[in-house]
């Protein structure tokens, strides 16, 4: 039972999909799953990197902690995403922690089996690096943006790319705390809050707790 269900989470996985059923089944007999309570710790930064997970339910925040407790979030993991797999290549520590932030289960996959696809299936290879360049565009993006855009400029770019995930609706829910979320701004709570207010005031989004309307206009030419 255990080995069906990983093998369904993985064959609708974009990267594990493209492996062949044989491949596919070496993955599955060698992964296992954790389950993490809310506020559990799934690996620390400077832990050494021991393969890559497959986030199957919950959700997981990427971050550092200064020494004078201040924390900053580098990324947001969602159910299907994979994470860690920038680490697989460097025998090096991981440069930021894993915490779940709400009851969360992952699938965790050794080093050396992915090693061992990239080395056997090259559509394998080329989806990770992939995924590893589309990472590395938006982290240039964000240095960008923390560098160049004020706080409202960083929460409208925010809302309009969650918004592009569905832009069917005009209807979003924030996927994380709005702490969480202000750090990955890199502003602090009192800013985000301050600026969703003026948000709301100039008429580009109504909040309703983590629901939020949008006026996609409005935020555009605020953009």
């Amino acid at each position: 039972m255990k080995h069906a269900q990983h093998s369904s989470w993985f064959a609708e996985n974009a990267l594990f999909s493209l492996l062949t059923g044989e491949q596919l089944g070496d993955v599955v007999s060698v992964s296992h799953a954790q389950s993490l309570p809310r506020g559990a710790t799934l690996f620390q930064r400077g832990d050494q990197v021991r393969g890559l997970y497959l986030l199957t339910h919950g959700q997981i925040k990427l971050g550092i902690t200064s020494a004078h407790g201040v924390e900053k979030v580098f990324r947001i993991i969602g159910t299907g995403e994979v994470f860690c797999e920038d680490a697989i290549c460097l025998d090096s520590p991981l440069p930021v922690y894993a915490q779940a932030t709400t009851d969360t289960e992952v699938v965790f996959v050794p080093r050396g089996t992915v090693l061992a696809m990239m080395e056997r299936n090259a559509a394998f290879s080329k989806k990770l690096l992939e995924g590893l360049s589309s990472r590395m565009h938006a982290m240039f993006h964000e240095i960008e943006a923390i560098s160049l855009q004020n706080s409202t400029e960083r929460l409208v770019r925010y809302l309009l790319q969650v918004n592009a995930e569905k832009p069917q609706t005009r209807q979003l829910t924030l996927p994380a705390s709005k702490v969480t979320i202000a750090s990955l701004l890199n502003l602090t709570p009192e800013t985000f809050s301050r600026t969703m207010a003026k948000l709301q005031k100039a008429g580009a989004i109504e909040v309703t707790g983590r629901q939020i309307a949008l006026d996609v206009g409005a935020l555009q030419a605020m953009a």
